[in-house]
């Protein structure tokens, strides 16, 4: 062979011998063939630069469902020789959890990064792909196909309530119930929310969970606080449930649980409505009282036919339930959402003895009162829950529903007492009444 021959023939397939002795820029490898639902995967991509990295690596994960990946730390900067060439390195780990089960197929992705092909030159981009990657994950056994898989290799479970004292409260009153978990080996997100059930007339109102991790030493550490707000629509003993907390050992291969006990508290009747609003609708209601009583003296010589017409203008207008919707609806226009609240509770309680009705739904079509359950649990809401960008509370929607749901309930009670004048065969006692279930929902 000539030798000009020779050298084309070297220039041809030079490219090819570059190549085949440069490495993948990226390599991503999966530390253990199988984990248990739930468990960690230790993933690590390290990336390779003939110079200096520069900036930072972007790793676009592929979306896989109940999948998230963790990152673990600051990236661990070496070197490694490669066919007699060296290069710099950089080690990333990741932590996959998966809820789902079975083979889990991750594929290929791409990593962009930075680095230099001298120490001298201009950093130049770099891109790479992983290669597609294969694991296992065992469920539990007997675990319900959708209960969520928790995996961890300890967990401490705390709670504490306010107020500490529970022996004084009131219909009305919110207690808090603050749930703390602390666990290693896994992570806050794999960690489900807590329950919300509740007896009847009992409100639950979740707060937004504070959720920490961190890795000591190669040890997660798993946080997640949440508080539960109770509030009591009515007098009565309530027992707030117990809450049972499992999950996965993987080393012992066996479940843990830990139980919070339940907690019985009594509520006693509605705290008083603000002085204001009471003293207020007190003096109104007796101007009326005595303008009724001077008409009443002007109508003396026509007492038979008129003095039976106040009587009865007296208790259409001032019964005890009239009374209490005007402060309803006098909290709502001085927007005080607090006198709102404890006014309709007991406007509630009046109803429900007055009409012998256990719950005030019950007397209505659902699209009677759908309108007024709808504000009072946008009130409730106001009250107790988490909203600190809750703004202004609207008290003239209240009453725009409230007046309208008087209306029905007036309208629906009254053809029932026309429809017979006998009275109920079991009609419902004062007492039993106020056990009964709200029209409120939880």
């Amino acid at each position: 062979m000539k030798l000009s021959h020779l050298i084309m023939f070297l220039i041809a397939i030079s490219p090819h011998i570059v190549l085949a002795e440069a490495p993948n820029p990226v390599q991503a490898k999966l530390m253990k063939e199988s984990v248990w639902t739930g468990e960690g995967m230790p993933m690590v991509i390290t990336l390779f630069s003939p110079g200096p990295f520069s900036g930072t690596a972007s790793f676009d994960f592929p979306e896989l469902s109940q999948t998230v990946f963790i990152a673990e730390g600051s990236p661990l900067v070496g070197s490694e020789k490669i066919d007699g060439e060296s290069y710099f390195t950089q080690r990333h780990e990741f932590t996959i959890y998966t809820q789902r089960s079975g083979e889990i197929e991750l594929p290929s992705f791409p990593v962009r990064f930075s680095g230099k092909k001298t120490f001298t030159s201009d950093p130049e981009p770099i891109d790479g792909a992983t290669l597609a990657l294969q694991y296992t994950s065992k469920r539990p056994p007997g675990l319900a196909a959708n209960e969520i898989a928790i995996a961890a290799d300890s967990m401490k479970i705390t709670e504490s309530w306010t107020p500490a004292n529970l022996d004084h409260l009131n219909a009305g009153d919110v207690i808090k119930r603050k749930i703390t978990r602390r666990a290693t080996g896994t992570t806050a997100m794999m960690l489900p929310p807590v329950s919300k059930d509740a007896p009847d007339g009992v409100r639950v109102y979740l707060t937004d969970p504070i959720v920490f991790d961190r890795n000591e030493r190669g040890s997660r550490q798993a946080e997640r606080d949440e508080t539960i707000k109770y509030q009591f629509e009515r007098p009565g003993v309530f027992t707030l449930p117990e809450l049972a907390f499992k999950w996965w050992d993987p080393k012992s291969e066996e479940y843990q649980q830990t139980m919070l006990k339940e907690r019985t508290v009594t509520v006693e009747g509605l705290p008083a409505v603000a002085t204001t609003v009471t003293e207020s609708d007190e003096q109104k209601s007796w101007l009326w009282v005595i303008m009724l009583l001077g008409a009443s003296l002007i109508g003396w010589y026509f007492r038979t036919s008129i003095s039976a017409a106040l009587s009865h203008g007296y208790h259409v207008l001032y019964t005890e339930e009239t009374r209490a919707a005007a402060r309803v609806v006098r909290a709502c226009r001085a927007g005080d959402p607090t006198a709102a609240y404890v006014c309709v509770l007991e406007w509630m309680r009046i109803v429900r003895l007055n009409h012998h009705v256990a719950t005030l739904d019950s007397t209505l079509n659902s699209d009677q009162w759908e309108e007024f359950q709808q504000e009072w649990s946008n009130l409730s809401q106001y009250e107790f829950g988490d909203r600190p960008d809750r703004g202004e509370w609207q008290g003239s929607h209240f009453v725009v529903a409230f007046q309208k749901f008087r209306r029905n309930l007036k309208h629906r009670t009254s053809w029932k007492s026309q429809q017979s004048s006998l009275p109920a065969l079991n009609p419902v006692s004062t007492n039993a009444s106020t056990s009964s279930q709200n029209i409120t929902t939880g």
